[in-house]
């Protein structure tokens, strides 16, 4: 079983714990039981406008039993790197909301405003209130040779009303302005899913999430094994046609594969060229993979993740039929 072969997870929250203010179907009950055989979990997020303890708050209201300590954000894996680069306890300017001053101060460091002349580098992350002139104070500053640091360059992150700009706008908008790339702490760097495997001390962690360029590219740079759920924004057919860089090792439906034999998508191996797998069988047809069922009774995952393995040992394939899910 998954919660037996780790002994650390790695979990992303949206679309895998719980999506806007409802939680994923099995999600409550499936991680409450493998944290009962032993395995060991980290709540890993990008967003870094929230403090550890609202999100562990906010996973409690679910019912689940987390502690402040076993949330990860953005913001704390940046204010670690941070610690590898500037002495913990001087001046970092902030642009960005209250979980990136959080963060900084629950690491030692002092946080000051983007025009202050004392600071030693320079953390943006994100914050609603983010302004043109904490923008140009943040340029002054990083030209001026202040260490240049990012929560995360997420495009986009989603609201009530759709898709609103996310921190790597600004981010971008300060690296064009100063030619200084920032350092990014968040996915799909694997500063923040080493981080979390750190704290929890794990030499075997896997990293689950919904979302193949931030949490599998962000395991694979980390070199941790991933299984993606479908819970959440990818779909099946996305995840068969993966580039290399955002394969999981495992795909399944959602987080009650944690108490299930889970099997990696490379162990599933062709015979004359066709795959077969849990009642499914798939075959490379020109540029295309085609899945049909053997058994009545499969169930759809198996299409999935036999899908995968053929596309995936081949290097032309760009579509995909017969998909179950």
């Amino acid at each position: 079983m998954l919660c037996k072969d780790y002994d650390a997870a790695l979990i992303d929250l949206d679309g895998v714990v719980y999506i806007s203010e409802n939680a994923v179907d099995y999600a409550v009950e499936s991680l409450t039981s493998a944290v009962g055989t032993g395995l060991r979990c980290a709540f890993v997020t990008n967003n870094a406008g929230r403090s550890a303890p609202l999100v562990a708050t906010h996973l409690r209201s679910f019912g689940l039993d987390v502690h402040d300590a076993d949330v990860m954000t953005s913001a704390m894996a940046a204010a670690d790197l941070l610690a590898t680069h500037v002495e913990v306890g001087l001046a970092v300017a902030v642009v960005g909301g209250p979980g990136v001053t959080w963060a900084l101060v629950a690491a030692g460091f002092r946080p000051v405003a983007p025009n202050d002349p004392v600071a030693v580098a320079v953390l943006m992350g994100y914050g609603p209130q983010i302004s043109w002139q904490d923008l140009a104070h943040a340029c002054v500053a990083i030209r001026a040779g202040a260490l240049f640091v990012a929560t995360n360059t997420d495009r986009t992150f989603p609201t009530s009303e759709g898709l609103a700009p996310g921190n790597g706008v600004f981010v971008q908008a300060v690296e064009e302005a100063t030619s200084i790339t920032a350092l990014v702490a968040g996915k799909p760097s694997p500063v923040i899913f080493r981080s979390a495997a750190q704290r929890l001390n794990a030499q075997r962690a896997l990293v689950i999430g919904d979302r193949l360029n931030t949490d599998i590219a962000g395991a694979n740079n980390a070199g941790f094994d991933s299984l993606l759920v479908l819970s959440g924004v990818t779909s099946a057919r996305e995840v068969v046609l993966a580039i290399p860089a955002e394969r999981p090792t495992m795909i399944e439906n959602d987080l009650r594969c944690l108490a299930e034999n889970a099997h990696p998508i490379q162990a599933i191996q062709p015979v004359d060229h066709v795959w077969d797998w849990a009642g499914w069988r798939a075959r490379v047809v020109g540029a295309q993979v085609v899945v049909e069922a053997v058994d009545p009774s499969a169930q759809p995952i198996g299409s999935v993740q036999v899908a995968a393995a053929a596309a995936w040992a081949s290097q032309r394939v760009v579509d995909v039929i017969g998909l179950a899910l």
